[in-house]
């Protein structure tokens, strides 16, 4: 018998089936569509993302292209290609034919003195998608109030203040205060002379720390600064000899900043109560340098390519205390909570028997007789500190300023921002 009833029944099922059909399929087909088109914007979007990293990597080699390019974005100034205007090509083949996108980047000063900010925008072969980085830097430099090549015999009267030590050999002789901050590529007396972990507390000494390459002051750049420099040959009643006999050093060219050793018989003194008195001048010996008792220098440097004997302690010297000074005494303050560094919450502390302001270099080994010598500044040691009853002062201004031969920009943050490419 025929089952009307059941034909009825499948022509229902039939006709829920195209409806779910009539309802889906057209979403599914926008579904689809919306895909393809979200792949190809994704595929733009991280296009133009690539194409602003690759402008923050030729910003990066731009800067270390050459130590002036810094220097010049620093002042100020600016460098051609790398203003935000100057558009470059990312190209796929080895023709030059086929665009993978595009960007611009822009060096700019800031946002802190010593900083640089690279703002890079990118975009996709099609110019739909725009994208933008910006990351800033800051240039290597001898963060620390002493940094030695050789080794530190740390004698009972060394005190350095407000600025670490940093040495690529070791210390020894067992400091006696818990202050400075001491990193060492090798051992550290009195606190770790064992290469096996753990090697440091976190708060006063770093022992066999990887240090890395140790930083080169560029000597040319100086040498060019003192062969510029006009230097007195007496001043402040004292005057600046050879480093042996009476007679007067002689500079080359007369009057300049330059002492060659050959003319000097190995070097130069500063002698008696001379005193020199200007930040930009630099004073340079290929030989030795020895500042004695009651000489003052303020300078941007001072360079001894041989042996440094440092006395000098003249005057009463106000010094600008580093803002982040504090964190030197981290653990002497633990050991005597009471103890207070110099000038600890002032902005300038008069340091007493000042004998020098500004960068110290030693090519040699760096000694002194005692008798409470002083400076202001940044020491850079390439052979070994002997030095007791001396004191260094950190000047972070002075530390930021220095030029090096291999100075290398380290990134200091880096952010994905918004970004439109007129």
């Amino acid at each position: 018998m025929y089952n009307k009833r059941g034909k009825g029944q499948a022509l229902i099922v039939i006709l829920g089936i195209l409806v779910i059909f009539l309802v889906f399929i057209p979403s599914l087909v926008f579904m689809v569509q919306n895909e393809s088109k979200w792949t190809v914007k994704s595929k733009k979007t991280t296009s133009a993302f690539h194409a602003a990293e690759a402008g923050l990597d030729r910003g990066i080699w731009k800067l270390s292209e050459s130590g002036s390019n810094w220097d010049t974005i620093i002042g100020g100034g600016s460098i051609s290609g790398y203003t935000g205007t100057t558009v470059y090509n990312i190209y796929l083949d080895s023709l030059n034919t086929v665009i993978g996108g595009q960007y611009k980047v822009n060096i700019t000063a800031g946002p802190t003195p010593d900083a640089i900010t690279i703002s890079s925008v990118g975009r996709d072969a099609s110019n739909s998608e725009v994208r933008g980085i910006e990351a800033i830097y800051s240039r290597t430099s001898l963060n620390a109030s002493l940094t030695v090549n050789g080794g530190i015999k740390w004698k009972p009267n060394l005190v350095i203040h407000w600025g670490p030590v940093v040495t690529y050999t070791s210390i020894t002789m067992s400091p006696n205060q818990f202050y400075p901050r001491k990193y060492s590529k090798g051992a550290i007396t009195g606190r770790d002379t064992s290469p096996t972990a753990p090697n440091s507390d976190g708060k006063e000494y770093w022992a066999f720390e990887d240090l890395g390459t140790a930083p080169q002051v560029d000597l040319a750049y100086y040498k060019n600064l003192a062969l510029s420099s006009r230097i007195p040959s007496s001043a402040g009643g004292g005057v600046i000899r050879k480093a042996t006999g009476g007679a007067a050093a002689v500079a080359s060219p007369p009057g300049s900043g330059f002492f060659r050793a050959a003319d000097n018989n190995g070097g130069i003194r500063f002698f008696s109560s001379y005193t020199f008195n200007n930040s930009t001048s630099v004073i340079y010996c290929d030989g030795t340098v020895d500042l004695t008792n009651t000489c003052f220098i303020r300078a941007q440097a001072v360079i001894g390519e041989g042996n440094v004997d440092f006395n000098a302690k003249n005057t009463l010297y106000p010094a600008n205390v580093p803002t982040n000074a504090g964190d030197e005494y981290v653990k002497a303050k633990e050991v005597n909570p009471a103890y207070t560094y110099p000038g600890e919450g002032l902005t300038t502390y008069t340091v007493p028997d000042c004998g020098m302001h500004g960068f110290l270099y030693c090519g040699g080994d760096m000694n002194n007789a005692g008798g409470n010598a002083a400076m202001v500044g940044v020491a850079d040691v390439m052979g070994d500190v002997n030095i007791n009853v001396f004191t260094i002062y950190y000047d972070v201004a002075i530390s930021t300023s220095l030029r090096l031969s291999n100075a290398t920009s380290r990134q200091v943050s880096w952010k994905e921002v918004s970004a439109s490419w007129d």
